[in-house]
């Protein structure tokens, strides 16, 4: 069986003359542009940067629907059940779950 190579890792050094804040904004504009747009949070719903603990945000912030909510909050145990009796389609569960990270990575 054939060696993969690692993949090649560009690093910054002395050649670049990229400060770490230039790479920052890059990389968090790449960020921002994959999320879709249907999962991007308003600006006037993102708390302020002061506030360290979104916790509680999904549920204060009326930008999940009840269903989401519900299903992002149950237990592994629980979705499991709910998938194999049918009462949740697999397709709605995901979309739930990609719209939760979608807001993880906004908010943090």
């Amino acid at each position: 069986m054939p060696l993969i190579p690692p993949p090649v890792m560009q690093q910054a050094g002395p050649e670049t003359s990229e400060s770490w804040q230039e790479i920052s904004r890059r990389k968090r504009e790449a960020l921002a542009a994959s999320i879709p747009p249907q999962w991007r949070i308003a600006e006037d719903l993102v708390p302020p940067q002061s506030q360290l603990d979104v916790t509680s945000w999904p549920a204060s912030s009326g930008w999940f629907t009840d269903d989401e909510l519900a299903i992002t909050e149950l237990s592994a145990t629980q979705l499991a059940a709910q998938l194999c009796s049918g009462q949740l389609k697999s397709e709605v569960v995901t979309r739930a779950f990609c719209k939760r990270a979608a807001a993880a990575q906004q908010l943090s």
